[in-house]
């Protein structure tokens, strides 16, 4: 078996395009490399978005909780707390979002591309929301 055959592209290429002889497996990889970029940035893509719509569904828990009164919790897990499908890890970090509660302000962010804490929204790539408390 060809050496580049066994390569994570070779195997790639076989298992989408199936090809059948060695000019076939070329192409077939060459395809694979091309397509590679643009399958990473959609994977991102489509993360970035999980994450959006979770930021946005804990926001709506923390603001229904501000409306009724309520002091706000001291962890996302208080916050979500028998709500089923509720998430507060960030898929791009397997980690928790970032929150936490100052004597000023309410902070709930996502760590952005660079996948580190810059230190809250609007720093470095970090994306969330803050309130005054």
């Amino acid at each position: 078996m060809d050496q580049a055959l066994e390569s994570p592209v070779g195997l790639a290429a076989r298992a989408l395009f199936g090809g059948t002889d060695r000019t076939s497996d070329q192409v077939a990889a060459m395809l694979v490399r091309l397509m590679a970029g643009s399958i990473l940035t959609i994977d991102r893509a489509e993360n970035r978005i999980v994450a959006d719509r979770a930021i946005v569904r804990l926001a709506i828990r923390l603001a229904e909780r501000r409306v009724a009164g309520k002091p706000f919790p001291e962890t996302l897990e208080g916050l979500v707390e028998g709500v089923d499908g509720e998430r507060t890890i960030d898929p791009n970090t397997g980690e928790p979002f970032a929150y936490r509660l100052t004597a000023t302000e309410v902070v709930l962010y996502q760590f952005g591309g660079n996948r580190i804490d810059d230190g809250g929204p609007g720093q470095g790539d970090d994306v969330g929301l803050v309130w005054k408390r």
